[in-house]
């Protein structure tokens, strides 16, 4: 009788310490620490996403989803999960001013679009800290776009470093062009170890001299002063900062500026001329990799399509990246914010995508790849979005033709005179992180 129970109690104990270790294996208490609701450390980031089962997601966009690369992952996600992700048309241009009637009618949607749009669309967003499907200390987000939209301690927007819904800067170039005519090319120049702003200057003369109809590089100037590190507004200190009178500023500029007379560049976008052959450069975002880019609509080729990371200012600069501030957040009067947490971490997932309807060739699925791993330090500029919540469209271009319209000779006189209306802008962005509750 004794062996009996000596038996049963050594039977017990075993099932007590393998309970024990199965919990501690799989799914116990030491997978289920938690910060802001969603698990650390590459555990299950969905776990919970079953209590919102049925429930639907309003996600604000002028982007129809359902016809872009991403329908697949609405319908995953859906299929999934049993969470239903609505599309609520709102035009882009209008945005900030009819969610903010939504917002005030009570019919707030969950998931709000911060394209560039900073600091206006700040009023329409909660901290994402309240949103406790939301681990602000999970490294699948970019920590840069995160602090870039950090205002007053909290953190209002997000997106992933491999987001197939953000953008880096790119420089294309036709190689069509420069191996028609034996010039080196902006890859050759970069696999050197020699891709700088003299290089870039000599590629867009060597295209420029082919004739009156060539554009050597056409860029625009905010981008180019973007490849010095620098920008006409900038965001330090948690405030937006006139930067008019910032020497490498100028220094941009004025290399702009001579790139323009002598013939070899152009700030317009020349995107139809590209695929004319004749166009030797542009610098824009990554969207033109993208089988929804510019390159695409316009039939370019896209064997004849090189890429590039910006150039250094000099071979022992550093190597700078700019990344668009395309992020997302949850709005204030969020219905279904919970739900919206788990979704914005299935949409952003690279992995949810399918690289064959996002980018127009396996070369461009590559470069992407490549502009987020290279060694680089990520600038994001605060220019556009200032102009734009100032002035309430985009008019940035408007802006450069004032400061760069007069060329060198009236470039000092013209950037003073338009340094004012930088106060006017700054201030007035101030004023609205200021008053973000």
């Amino acid at each position: 009788m004794k062996n009996s129970k000596r038996f049963l109690a050594i039977v017990l104990s075993l099932v007590v310490t393998l309970s024990c270790l199965y919990l501690a294996g799989c799914g116990g208490d030491s997978k289920k620490k938690q910060k802001n609701g969603a698990v650390v450390d590459g555990d299950d980031p969905y776990a919970g996403i079953e209590e919102y089962e049925g429930t639907t997601i309003k996600f604000a966009t002028w982007i129809d989803h359902s016809k872009s690369e991403a329908a697949r992952v609405f319908s995953s996600f859906e299929e999934k999960y049993g969470i239903k992700v609505e599309l609520v048309s709102v035009n882009q241009k209008d945005y900030i001013t009819k969610i903010s009637g939504l917002i005030a009618a009570d019919a707030s949607p969950d998931i709000v679009v911060n394209n560039g749009t900073a600091p206006s669309v700040y009023s329409l967003l909660q901290p994402l800290s309240e949103v406790s499907t939301v681990n602000l200390n999970d490294d699948f987000w970019d920590k840069d776009v995160l602090e870039f939209n950090k205002i007053n301690g909290n953190y209002y927007a997000l997106n992933s470093k491999y987001s197939p819904q953000n953008y880096r800067s790119v420089v294309t170039y036709n190689k069509k062009l420069f191996e028609d005519n034996g010039f080196k090319s902006p890859g050759d120049f970069y696999e050197e170890g020699n891709w700088t702003i003299a290089t870039m200057e000599e590629c867009a003369t060597r295209i420029a001299r082919l004739g009156s109809d060539y554009v050597g590089l056409s860029a625009r100037p905010a981008v180019l002063a973007n490849i010095f590190g620098t920008s006409l507004i900038e965001f330090k200190d948690g405030k937006y900062v006139n930067n008019s009178s910032d020497e490498e500023l100028q220094k941009a500029y004025k290399w702009a500026i001579s790139c323009q007379e002598k013939g070899i560049s152009t700030y317009k976008y020349m995107w139809w001329k590209f695929n004319q052959n004749l166009v030797g450069m542009e610098v824009y975002s990554d969207w033109m990799l993208r089988a929804n880019g510019a390159y695409a609509q316009y039939g370019v080729d896209p064997d004849n399509v090189g890429y590039v990371p910006f150039p250094k200012v000099s071979a022992d600069s550093e190597q700078l990246s700019l990344l668009a501030d395309r992020s997302y957040g949850i709005c204030k009067g969020a219905k279904n914010a919970e739900a919206a947490g788990y979704f914005l971490r299935y949409f952003l997932d690279y992995e949810n995508y399918d690289e064959d309807e996002m980018f127009v060739s396996k070369d461009a699925a590559k470069a992407f790849k490549m502009l987020r791993d290279i060694d680089c330090k990520t600038i994001m500029s605060v220019e556009g979005e200032c102009l734009t919540s100032y002035y309430g469209s985009q008019t940035d271009q408007t802006c450069y033709d004032v400061i760069l319209g007069g060329g060198s000779s009236q470039f000092v006189v013209n950037l003073k005179k338009f340094s004012t209306e930088m106060d006017a802008v700054v201030n007035f962005c101030n004023e609205i992180i200021d008053d973000l509750e």
